[in-house]
């Protein structure tokens, strides 16, 4: 059975393939769709607006949710994705297990209605002040008169590697024969010719200690 009939999802592929949870998740959606990233800010930005478009011209949904393919849906996004308000955020954690733009929005993981989408038009574009898209987002919503809120949490996946009788290593600290890791990185497994070697997601023990209470809260002006 097909879920959440009324919302469009697209998510930015910026990997070589989503994380396996959101495919998963994806496979289950009424509407589900990838647009493949881009190495830079302008083009980042650019496919935005494309999705913005997209979603006007070759949909009638109310609803749309814009995803990162690193981000996670659990049981504890229910209320992200069932938000009824203008633009929705979850509470998201960053590589580090801080809670992102906890009085904002964290591109990674929006909700909007029709209505924000039509509202923003292709307002997507590199920030200028040095700050990043999460605050051009939350500013843009803001000038538009959207009204804003916080609900819910949603996983970041932060591929790790375990070993046998070693510490966890992040991606980003392997070595692998050949090259670094991102010279063999595919998706959702690493796989070594030898010892014990494979991929784990960090699906919400980053989260536990920041989880905000049950609810949503609307984000003061």
């Amino acid at each position: 059975m097909s879920h959440y009939p009324d919302i469009q999802f697209v998510v930015l592929r910026g990997r070589p393939t989503v994380n396996r949870h959101l495919r998963q998740f994806g496979a289950s959606a009424a509407h589900y769709r990838e647009f493949p990233g881009s190495a830079t800010w302008t083009g980042t930005f650019a496919i935005r607006n494309e999705m913005f478009r997209w979603f006007l011209a070759e949909t009638d949904l109310p609803w749309l949710v814009m995803l990162d393919d690193d981000i996670v849906l659990t049981t504890e996004s229910e209320m992200f994705l069932l938000s009824d308000t203008d633009v929705a955020g979850p509470h998201v954690a960053d590589a580090a297990g801080h809670e992102a733009h906890p009085t904002g929005l964290a591109t990674g993981a929006v909700k909007f209605s029709r209505k924000a989408v039509q509202s923003l038009g292709s307002f997507w574009a590199p920030p200028t002040n040095g700050g990043c898209g999460c605050s051009t987002l939350y500013n843009a919503c803001r000038k538009a008169g959207l009204v804003i809120t916080k609900a819910g949490v949603v996983g970041h996946r932060i591929p790790m590697t375990v070993w046998v009788n070693k510490p966890a290593q992040f991606d980003a600290e392997v070595m692998i024969l050949g090259g670094n890791y991102s010279d063999a990185y595919a998706g959702d497994a690493l796989i070594e010719t030898a010892g014990v070697h494979y991929q784990v997601d960090t699906l919400g023990s980053r989260l536990i200690s920041t989880k905000p209470p049950a609810g949503m809260a609307r984000i003061k002006e």
